[in-house]
């Protein structure tokens, strides 16, 4: 009792000395100044290039010269710019994060007149850029976007590699590549954040999802960047998907495929992320050119024999994927215009659970199509758009199997829809042709053609009725475009197909179109209330 009793009056003897002591701290006079208006500049959210996709290896291995210059092509424009009373963003800045993220240099746009920005630079050294766009307080927060691209014409690479710089994500589709002899498929992993994240790499084949545990669980460095050789990660597969997932942090995922028939370069690009699984999906970017058409762009001697069918390396393909656990039942068919081409032979295919599954395009002229792919279940989508040429005039022969890719090639994916104005950066010395696609109700979007000078082109309006596409060609001068659904539209879905030629044949590349990396929002403010007690 008497214990009780003394630890009671101890604690009543606790708390009057904290009250004693709490009533000698000086007391916070509450000021009577008015609350203040403190502005914050906001950027557009971080895209990140992958750099020299051949440079960045794993320890122990040994770089490869990409056999072209890397250049980066970056664009920030107001998306209001060349219309009547439109707002006009501050000047920008693009922002390179060398790599490792200690010691970022900051790249100045040239900034011309009308609210756009324009820079061009190179990549030499390995790793990542990591951009971004800043406007002003009560100015509209820029597009933003950027393209990579390496264009070389001779050696082992040659060939027209295109990648838009993309935000960072939590899962990426890859539907592209094979890790067969003489294919190097190589996954360039790039945190744009300045913590760590962590992801998983899953790869699936022709009979299902292969096993991998080397690829679970890696770790990207804040600012960095970490290469996988997907073809040491799962060798022998001749049609591959990449999944990508996010455990913590965010992630942009970059996958490079080139080949090698023997000493025969046999292209490289790079794989554009798809649309996430679904019973359809829209896939732009599909220019079809037969072997002889491409001998004739060449201007190569007449009666050259080039291959020609199914299994040759001038045959573009559709690739589908099941990621789920149920078989599906597959039908592909293609856009042009305002027709539907179908495939000859007609393209119905099962595709087993997990698997993945190469359609031929075959029986159809020339042109630039979109491929349009139905399922039974949830299916991914890209393709592979070829071209084949005798190297040096020597023919190539069709004693080639099924599933590799071409002299050159591309790749494209199935598209999502266009949520806004999105912007398309456009590198040097190549043609482009925007491939727009409504696939369900009647579409109407405004191209705006972007110069170097910070001039717009006069605005072209594009109608599409349901299950159409339209092709417009962008002018040599072009740096970029600008398209804009109108409000009200049926959904649309595009791709931008790279072009170019010399005398040994074209080399080409396809970029999805895909969100701008920001929104057209007010820059908010904060409010300092001193009569908060707060500093």
């Amino acid at each position: 009792m008497t214990r009780r009793w003394i630890a009671a009056v101890a604690a009543v003897a606790v708390v009057a000395g904290v009250a004693v002591a709490a009533a000698r701290l000086p007391s916070r006079s509450v000021p009577r100044e008015p609350a203040r208006r403190l502005s914050l500049a906001v950027g557009s959210p971080d895209l990140a290039c992958p750099g020299p996709e051949t440079r960045s290896v794993p320890r122990g291995a040994s770089a490869v010269d990409p056999g072209g210059e890397v250049m980066v092509s970056a664009l920030s424009v107001d998306p209001d710019v060349g219309t009547d009373g439109g707002r006009r963003t501050a000047p920008a800045a693009v922002e390179r994060t060398k790599p490792g993220g200690t010691n970022p240099r900051r790249i100045a746009l040239d900034v011309a007149a009308d609210g756009l920005s324009v820079a061009r630079f190179d990549m030499a050294d390995a790793g990542p850029a990591i951009l971004g766009a800043s406007a002003e307080p009560d100015t509209d927060v820029p597009l933003l976007a950027a393209t990579q691209s390496t264009l070389a014409w001779k050696g082992d690479l040659r060939g027209l590699v295109a990648t838009s710089c993309a935000r960072a994500a939590t899962e990426s589709w890859l539907v592209g590549g094979a890790t067969t002899a003489g294919h190097r498929l190589r996954l360039l992993l790039t945190d744009p954040a300045g913590t760590p994240a962590v992801a998983d790499v899953e790869v699936y084949g022709p009979s299902g999802r292969v096993s991998a545990p080397s690829g679970t669980g890696v770790v990207v460095p804040a600012h960095g960047q970490v290469p996988i050789f997907v073809d040491a990660l799962a060798p022998d597969l001749d049609r591959v998907v990449v999944h990508v997932t996010v455990r913590s942090g965010l992630v942009q995922a970059a996958l490079h495929e080139s080949l090698l028939r023997g000493l025969v370069p046999g292209g490289a690009d790079d794989v554009p992320p798809a649309a996430a699984p679904a019973t359809r999906q829209v896939v732009p970017g599909l220019s079809v050119l037969a072997p002889k058409s491409a001998a004739a762009m060449a201007d190569l001697p007449a009666g050259t024999e080039v291959a020609a069918g199914k299994d040759s390396p001038g045959t573009s393909v559709v690739r589908v994927a099941v990621p789920g656990t149920e078989e599906g039942v597959v039908r592909v068919r293609l856009l042009s215009g305002d027709r539907v081409v179908d495939l000859d032979p007609p393209a119905v295919a099962n595709v087993p659970a997990g698997g993945v599954v190469d359609v031929p395009v075959t029986g159809v002229p020339d042109g630039d199509y979109a491929a349009f792919v139905e399922s039974d279940v949830p299916v991914l989508a890209g393709a592979m758009v070829a071209r084949a040429l005798p190297a040096s005039g020597r023919a190539l022969t069709s004693d080639v199997t099924a599933g590799i890719p071409p002299a050159e090639f591309a790749w494209t994916a199935a598209a999502r829809p266009l949520g806004g104005a999105v912007l398309v950066a456009l590198p040097a010395d190549v043609r482009a042709t925007l491939t727009l696609v409504a696939p369900d109700g009647a579409a109407v979007a405004t191209v705006r053609e972007l110069r170097p000078s910070g001039e717009t082109a006069e605005p072209r309006t594009v109608s599409l009725s349901a299950g159409s596409t339209a092709d417009l060609e962008a002018s040599a001068e072009a740096t970029g475009l600008l398209v804009t659904p109108a409000e009200g539209s049926g959904p649309l879905m595009g791709a931008v197909v790279l072009q170019a030629t010399d005398q040994s044949g074209p080399v080409i590349s396809a970029l999805p179109l895909a969100s701008s990396g920001s929104r057209t929002v007010r820059v908010p403010f904060a409010v300092h209330d001193p009569r908060l007690g707060l500093p």
